[in-house]
């Protein structure tokens, strides 16, 4: 399959194999992507994060309708937890977003966080360049709600959106996490239960700190019931006239160069982590240590501290 030029050519066919790739670590699909590369760019990334049980993928439901309304295409990427029989995304492709299914200007895909404590997956900023690649207007991203969940989400995003929901204390949860200053809008959902108020209030305080000692613009909180189809439209409008603000702001232009940097450092590491454990493999030195460990004379704590000056010095000798 010539993933290029079919991706570009907008098939969802070709975008899921080619992500199904990247997730395995195919070199097949480091060719495909230089050439995605500088095709990418365009599209505007909403990152969605929240503990289980928020309504997030309801919410996805309803907002992907809000923005086809408007004739806007949407890509949705969904980050569940990892089946240890298959690897693969428990969850698979979310039941409530099918009806979405049929429609061409909707993607959607569920990837699996493969034990990335921030809920997201290495293969993320790939399946990112696919979908940008693809021309859609917006590409929302769902964590699995795990871990920092926040955290490696604003790395991706342009924009972050945090939901919370009454009953869970879900505005101390938010500091807990992290995520209050990562966050650009808080979404308050299932709003018709009791406390929805104070939860709203709760963020207003604790944000007004935030925006004192920063002089940081406030950040807008939103009340929902997504099950009801009520503050969606709402939600559409906050996207978009963030997305405009993005445009003029230095600031936004300086997150984006984080996140690039950010991005190139994890590659690196991934790869040298990766070449570095497969050389290890083969030496004598690890069949050494992994005997020392079976055998019960080394705990593996020292086995590995003992391996990794062993080859340091080794690496240091050859260098001189």
């Amino acid at each position: 399959m010539n993933f290029y030029q079919d991706i570009l050519n907008g098939s969802h066919l070709a975008a899921g194999r080619l992500i199904r790739l990247i997730e395995e670590d195919d070199p097949r699909s480091y060719d495909a992507l230089k050439k995605l590369f500088p095709h990418a760019g365009n599209a505007f990334i909403v990152g969605i994060t929240g503990p289980p049980g928020s309504g997030k993928s309801t919410l996805f439901d309803r907002l992907i309708a809000e923005f086809r309304k408007k004739d806007k295409t949407v890509a949705v990427l969904v980050f569940d937890p990892t089946s240890p029989i298959t690897g693969g995304a428990i969850l698979g492709d979310r039941i409530r977003m099918n009806r979405h299914g049929s429609d061409p200007g909707v993607f959607i895909r569920s990837l699996a966080t493969r034990g990335a404590l921030g809920g997201i997956s290495r293969a993320a900023r790939g399946a990112l360049i696919i979908l940008d690649a693809m021309q859609y207007d917006i590409i929302l991203i769902e964590t699995a709600g795990i871990g920092q969940i926040g955290a490696d989400i604003s790395l991706l995003a342009h924009m972050t959106m945090v939901v919370c929901i009454p009953g869970m204390g879900d505005g101390m949860q938010a500091i807990k996490a992290g995520t209050l200053e990562l966050a650009d809008l808080y979404v308050v959902n299932k709003a018709d239960l009791p406390g929805a108020e104070k939860v709203k209030h709760d963020l207003e305080t604790m944000l007004s700190f935030t925006h004192a000692e920063k002089c940081e613009p406030e950040r807008e909180i939103i009340l929902t019931c997504a099950t009801q189809n009520k503050g969606i439209d709402r939600i559409r409008h906050a996207i978009t006239s963030f997305k405009q603000r993005v445009r003029n702001d230095r600031s936004m232009s300086e997150r984006a160069h984080h996140q690039n940097a950010r991005h190139l450092e994890q590659l690196i590491k991934e790869h040298a982590a990766d070449w570095f454990w497969k050389n290890i493999q083969r030496t004598n030195a690890f069949q050494e240590a992994l005997k020392s460990v079976l055998d019960q004379q080394s705990d593996p704590y020292s086995a590995a501290r003992d391996l990794l000056k062993r080859l340091v010095e080794d690496i240091t000798i050859q260098l001189e």
